[in-house]
């Protein structure tokens, strides 16, 4: 079964199931794993994070908010789309 999450403020996909049943079903340990560029968080987040050599969901919940707005590009819809994204695997950013 394909889901698609939507972000409430733009409406852009976030996250969908298929893509990280993919990674349980290849052996991956767990979703910290998973290249952002497997995920559907927007050219401009992930192009922000591989600028400060983010390149998985587990190097992404490392990061803080205050150390995300720091990046250029980086405001209030970017960090509400990645927080929306890490919610749907129950996961959420350093404190």
């Amino acid at each position: 079964m394909k889901q698609n999450i939507c972000c409430p403020h733009c409406g852009v996909t976030l996250f969908r199931v298929d893509a990280a049943n993919n990674y349980a079903i290849n052996g991956m340990p767990n979703i910290d794993e998973m290249l952002l560029d497997d995920t559907v968080l927007s050219f401009r987040i992930r192009h922000a994070l591989k600028y400060e050599n983010v390149n998985t969901v587990g190097e992404l919940r490392q990061k803080s908010e205050s150390e995300l707005y720091r990046l250029p590009n980086f405001g209030r819809r970017s960090l509400d789309e990645v927080k929306l994204f890490l919610q749907q695997y129950n996961l959420e950013l350093a404190k």
